[in-house]
């Protein structure tokens, strides 16, 4: 009987073991919504009053010959192109909150003149195109909609019992 029992605990810390180590799963980022918390960028402009930037890909490649457009809350829109590195420089923007758009994405930002800009505003805006995907532990609840973890519940369920009912016939009559 204890044979089958250290047998069903195996099986048990196996189960769990194995459905611990399952692949965890590429989830798309979720991008803030416009003006949500978070989701503006402080940029600080260079001497020359310019927003300088740096258009890549998600494997941190740079995207060449891309429009780059820069809309200011109220006025008229600025526009550049990439270069071979990526790099881009809107020149004569004012400061306040604008919205850049290139290959793509759009980044909420609020400009900065050199002087007035705060010690986190960034010097060279990088904007990231493509699908972001964050991998890292999935949520506990994820386990349980995992068809693996299931199907090892209903095997567990189903061999448990099966080798408790067999432990109970090799004991000795009269005990």
């Amino acid at each position: 009987m204890r044979k089958q029992l250290r047998f069903c605990r195996g099986v048990a810390v196996s189960l769990a073991c194995v459905a611990w180590l399952l692949p965890v799963r590429e989830v798309a980022a979720v991008p803030p919504a416009p003006g949500a918390s978070g989701g503006i960028i402080d940029v600080r402009l260079d001497q020359r009053g310019a927003v300088c930037g740096r258009l890549l890909d998600v494997a941190g490649r740079p995207l060449a010959d891309r429009p780059v457009v820069l809309q200011p809350t109220e006025g008229e829109s600025r526009a550049a192109q990439s270069d071979a590195a990526g790099d881009f420089v809107l020149p004569r923007i004012s400061a306040g909150v604008h919205r850049l758009t290139a290959a793509g994405q759009t980044v909420n930002c609020r400009v900065w003149t050199h002087a007035a800009a705060p010690p986190s505003a960034t010097d060279q805006l990088t904007v990231v195109a493509g699908d972001s995907i964050v991998r890292g532990q999935q949520p506990f609840s994820c386990i349980f909609t995992n068809p693996l973890f299931i199907g090892l519940v209903i095997a567990a369920a189903i061999a448990i019992p099966i080798a408790v009912h067999n432990s109970q016939n090799d004991r000795p009559p009269g005990s």
